[in-house]
């Protein structure tokens, strides 16, 4: 019996149909014996693979050209320098149309450039920051991939506050910075790395403007280097005895710092006491200071109470020399005077004898 209505022909059982057009091949395949879903493949017209495959290994090698060695990654990371000219380069190409593009913004502060930076800046760029004191402000909104490059520790310290936010109530946090800048020696191989002191928290929701680029030379001043150290201790001295502060990270020259309700515990009151010895007594990392920064440094903490670094006991000493060698002066004058007395008194004597 026949009939004018036009079907498709049914496909035997495993026989594939193919249906191709000047562009795709379409692979439908119906189920098998044992059943399933009729399942379709596209798959590339001959000409398109073709295109493809001539582009695939132009793409694949541009890839591979961009993977870092060890080697190369780890002198990018040495601080040095010549470091931080390149890092400095950076930091003066920036521009205001590159700002969305780069993942932060400069701003003036102490006469100094320093950064607000997004998550989604360059993780490798931020650690170069972080190295050279440049940061004000790091932003993280959703994951800590910004500071995945930064010390382990400091870095599980932050998700811990993060994790403690989130299980409350998920916000943003930020972390405020304030740090000094390495020091470097002749030969421009770091002598001191930047302290830092951080601060974390919710982000407030308050944004600073942005301000130019300043003159970046001023990193090199001895006066300037050593008020970036001071103003370090100087926020270390803030916290207290009775200052609601945790302490979520130490390291010789990284403090990370919290607030919390308690008062400050007698473990973490220890952990701020070893970090701010090195001020005190200009020792541990500060210890290899240039002379003239260390001079400058001891000049403006030197009213600390605690503050008894090898320069301040040199001065005592020598104040209590002159002081010495003051009084000796005065004895032996008072002696040279007395004598002088007695022998104008004899002579005087001497005198009267004769007129008597």
């Amino acid at each position: 019996m026949s009939t004018n209505k036009e079907t498709d022909p049914i496909p035997q059982e495993g026989h594939r149909s193919n249906e191709i057009n000047t562009t795709t091949k379409t692979i439908r395949v119906q189920p098998g014996k044992h059943g399933g879903q009729t399942r379709e493949y596209e798959t590339l017209h001959p000409e398109q693979t073709l295109k493809r495959a001539d582009k695939a290994p132009v793409q694949r090698t541009g890839i591979i050209r961009n993977i870092p060695t060890r080697a190369e990654i780890k002198k990018k990371k040495r601080v040095c320098r010549s470091n931080l000219r390149e890092t400095l380069n950076i930091v003066l190409n920036w521009t205001e149309e590159k700002r969305a593009s780069l993942g932060y913004y400069p701003i003036a502060k102490e006469q100094l450039t320093k950064l607000v930076i997004f998550p989604e800046a360059s993780p490798s760029d931020t650690y170069q920051f972080f190295q050279y004191g440049l940061i004000d402000t790091i932003l993280i909104f959703n994951d800590l991939k910004i500071i995945s490059e930064f010390p382990a520790g400091l870095v599980d310290g932050v998700k811990r506050f993060k994790n403690m936010i989130d299980n409350v109530n998920p916000r943003d946090i930020s972390l405020k910075f304030t740090n000094s800048q390495p020091i470097f020696n002749e030969e421009e191989e770091c002598l001191v790395p930047a302290h830092q002191v951080i601060f974390i928290s919710v982000f407030p929701g308050n944004f600073q403007p942005i301000d130019q680029v300043q003159d970046l030379t001023i990193y090199s001043h001895e006066g300037r280097l050593a008020s970036t150290l001071a103003r370090v201790f100087e926020r270390t001295q803030k916290i207290t005895r009775e200052s609601h502060t945790r302490i979520n990270y130490k390291s010789r020259n990284t403090l990370l710092v919290s607030s919390k309700r308690n008062e400050i515990e007698e473990r973490e009151m220890r952990l701020l006491v070893e970090f701010e010895s090195a001020f005190y007594n200009l020792s541990g990392l500060l210890e290899k200071l240039p002379e003239g920064i260390k001079r400058n440094l001891c000049y403006l903490i030197k009213d600390r109470e605690d503050h008894k670094c090898q320069l301040c006991v040199s001065e005592i000493s020598e104040e209590s020399n002159n002081e010495m060698r003051s009084t000796h002066m005065i004895k032996k004058e008072d002696s040279a005077s007395t004598h002088m007395i007695k022998e104008e008194d004899s002579a005087f004597e001497a005198s009267l004898n004769i007129i008597a």
